[in-house]
């Protein structure tokens, strides 16, 4: 089954963000505005409330949910919501 985790804000520009607890439902894990759904072991798309172009999702730090290590990208964004495809080169 997948599993949705919020992101918090780890800084205090909003760059670098940190998984919380997984959930079973998007609805009661995007509230902090962004989400990463595992869609594979160790491979997570992060979901997005608002909108967002390319060149604004690209600057973030985003932390594996495993280890906490910054995860690459690994394709990009499908939608202006399904942002990009993370991986964690410490996790696989």
């Amino acid at each position: 089954m997948h599993r949705y985790f919020p992101l918090i804000d780890c800084t205090s520009d909003g760059l670098e963000k940190f998984p919380m607890f997984p959930g079973k439902d998007i609805n009661t894990t995007c509230g902090t505005g962004f989400t990463l759904f595992e869609v594979a072991p160790n491979r997570y798309r992060m979901i997005a409330q608002d909108e967002h172009e390319p060149e604004d999702y690209k600057k973030y730090k985003i932390r594996c949910p495993k280890c906490g290590v910054a995860m690459d990208i690994k394709s990009p964004h499908i939608t202006k919501n399904t942002l990009a495809l993370y991986a964690c080169k410490h996790c696989e």
